[in-house]
């Protein structure tokens, strides 16, 4: 009986340990508590081969000037598809610099900020960091 309980002490140890260390990681954010303070969250398209993160943006953004691409610069909190904080990007309108721009977690070849073309038209509105912990 003795043991039971002490194995069992153990284990709640270890998983406190685990969920702390998970929550310091994105400092307890999530996509929950972020859209409960009424940020906007898209869901990704899938993409074979990519990971698919959801991209949270602040509740002042304009969206419609976000999907437009006329706001200079957007930055999001993004997240995996169970919600757990993974990293955060910037989007920079296209207009203001080019795509050669370095990005250290860039998904492009070369490292640089990878195009962003909300509008379907092959130009495109933003260039895009992301900065991602671990992933």
């Amino acid at each position: 009986m003795r043991r039971t309980f002490i194995a069992g002490v153990g284990v709640v140890a270890l998983f406190l340990f685990a969920a702390a260390t998970v929550a310091a990681k994105g400092g307890g954010l999530t996509r929950a508590s972020v859209t409960a303070q009424g940020w906007t969250c898209f869901d990704p398209a899938p993409v074979p081969g990519e990971l698919a993160m959801v991209h949270c943006v602040h509740p002042n953004t304009d969206l419609d000037a976000l999907l437009a691409g006329t706001l200079a610069a957007v930055p999001s909190l993004n997240f995996d598809l169970d919600g757990m904080f993974v990293g955060t990007e910037i989007l920079k309108r296209a207009d203001l610099g080019s795509d050669a721009r370095p990005c250290r977690q860039g998904t492009q070849p070369d490292r640089t900020y990878e195009p962003v073309d909300f509008s379907g038209d092959g130009v495109p509105e933003y260039y895009s960091c992301h900065h991602n912990n671990d992933v």
